[in-house]
């Protein structure tokens, strides 16, 4: 049976049920070690066939830092047409960047779901989802925010129909297991049409944010 360091556990987990793909900087962001300390974790799982690395042209720029807008209970209804625009306008031109992703063996491994993404769009999303994750892993001290359950995983447990057929980037749930809030990362998609849908469907079960 194979043993991991702290790193790589915790590492393997993430990359399992939390997210789907990691950049190197984001893996040494979650370790709190240098880029090169991560880039030798990922090796080991990489030789190990926990985790692959691949090249890829993605679009993001910078760290998740706030949503373009939140919701909660009382509130107005949103202005959808600012938030595309800034939607359509936040992506930069695309470089490369090694991208690690985690195998069936290691979803197996923590019971995750090993979904990867299909196009540049997708890599893109997920990518600021990660941002969006670690933000939330940094700034919560004592679990104040709530525990973060991944789009995937609320669809491995059957829990989309609460969301009338959608399925959320994520939700910060309380002890209980109660949503606290929404969170929904938008893509380069994502018009005013798209959020309306969506904030029908989010504002009939719980605060809403969207990054």
């Amino acid at each position: 049976m194979t043993s991991f360091t702290n790193h790589e556990e915790t590492l393997l987990r993430t990359l399992a049920l939390e997210v789907r793909l990691f950049s190197l900087p984001q893996a040494a962001r979650l370790l709190g070690c240098s880029t090169l300390q991560a880039e030798a974790t990922a090796t080991r799982l990489r030789e190990t066939g926990y985790v692959t690395a691949e090249p890829r042209l993605v679009s993001v720029a910078g760290d998740a830092i706030a949503p373009l807008y939140t919701w909660a209970k009382g509130d107005g209804v949103p202005y959808f047409r600012p938030a595309a625009y800034q939607l359509r306008k936040r992506w930069r031109t695309p470089g490369e960047q090694l991208l690690l992703y985690p195998t069936d063996k290691a979803c197996r491994l923590h019971g995750g779901d090993c979904t990867r993404p299909r196009s540049q769009g997708e890599t893109d999303h997920d990518l600021w989802v990660a941002s969006v994750f670690l933000h939330y892993r940094q700034r919560d001290h004592g679990g104040a925010e709530g525990a973060w359950v991944s789009g995937d995983t609320l669809r491995c447990r059957g829990e989309v129909g609460v969301f009338d057929g959608l399925v959320p980037d994520a939700c910060l749930t309380r002890a209980d297991g109660s949503i606290k809030r929404v969170v929904e990362i938008g893509g380069k998609g994502y018009g005013a049409t798209k959020l309306a849908r969506l904030h029908d469907c989010y504002s009939q079960q719980a605060a809403y944010e969207l990054w």
